[in-house]
This record gives C-alpha cells, sequence and structure tokens, in this order.
C-alpha cells in the first residue's frame, strides 16, 4: 500500500471491507509493541507504581496507532492492564497502513 492509498477514504474503505471479508489479514497490536521492543510482563510481577507506569506506557502505544479507551472507568488499573494483555490487544486488528511499518 502506498502513501497515497493511506490519504485515499476510499481506499481505507475498500481495505476494511477486504478485513471484515476475510481478505486481508490483520495485526494483533500486543505482537506489534513487542516486535517494536516494549517489555510487556505479566501484571502479577509488577508492584502498583510498576504497573501504573507500565499501563501507561501500553496507553502511550496504544494511542500511536490511533487507538483509545473509552468506557473503562469502572476498571482498576491492574483489571484494565491484565484486561489489554490478555484479550483486547491479541485481537486481530486492521491498524493504519503507517503502523508497521509497511
Amino acid at each position: 500500500m502506498t502513501k497515497d492509498d493511506v490519504d485515499d477514504p476510499i481506499a481505507e474503505l475498500e481495505r476494511l471491507d477486504r478485513f471484515f471479508d476475510g481478505e486481508e489479514q490483520g495485526e494483533r497490536p500486543l505482537k506489534l509493541f513487542r516486535a517494536r521492543g516494549m517489555i510487556i510482563p505479566e501484571g502479577s510481577s509488577l508492584d502498583d507504581e510498576a504497573l501504573h507506569q507500565k499501563l501507561w506506557e501500553l496507553i502511550d502505544e496504544m494511542a500511536s496507532l490511533g487507538m483509545f479507551l473509552d468506557s473503562t472507568d469502572h476498571l482498576s488499573e491492574r483489571e484494565l492492564y491484565q484486561y489489554l494483555v490478555t484479550d483486547a490487544l491479541l485481537e486481530e486488528t486492521l491498524l493504519p497502513s503507517s503502523a508497521s511499518g509497511s
């Protein structure tokens, strides 16, 4: 995909259609973060302060991909971290073309 394709909303909609039709593969954000060098330990191995720092590092990485959290106030930081690293960020997702360097 070229830079022009990224700026073309029709091309992006066609890409979304291919993804939802199973014709285009997505990525798992957690795998991408690890490939970028981010260390993502088990939440149980982190004390509260280290977990707070790691959670915000993870949230910043998500934001760099255009991924944002919504309606998570009911979760503690530890619950949110656990949910992100064991569920949400393991889902195959269609990320912006520029996210993986392609």
